[in-house]
């Protein structure tokens, strides 16, 4: 009997509440763990405890923003791989 495989963890990082119930339902749903942060320092305290393999972060917000948050996660765990979110993007960001 083959072993089953551990779905990949992904840790969802967004300011707001509806957006990262939104996205743990959908993710969840197509068989991923999925883990929450509500801002930027919360994503790193948990990213720093091992076992994510994917952030989704918003690009804004409050505190460590998404991009400062990227260039941490590179620095602390350069192996998990990063999607940024946002509706408000810019051709500088």
């Amino acid at each position: 009997m083959p072993a089953e495989s551990t779905p990949p963890t992904l840790l969802v990082a967004d300011d707001d509440p509806a957006v990262r119930q939104s996205l743990e339902r959908t993710l969840a749903r197509e068989g991923y763990s999925v883990l929450l942060a509500p801002d930027g320092q919360a994503a790193m305290e948990r990213l720093r405890e091992g076992g994510v393999d994917l952030l989704l972060s918003h690009l804004r917000m409050p505190g460590l923003n998404g991009l400062e948050l990227l260039w941490e996660v590179k620095a602390a765990e350069p192996d998990v791989d990063v999607i940024m979110l946002t509706a408000c993007g810019t051709v500088e960001a």
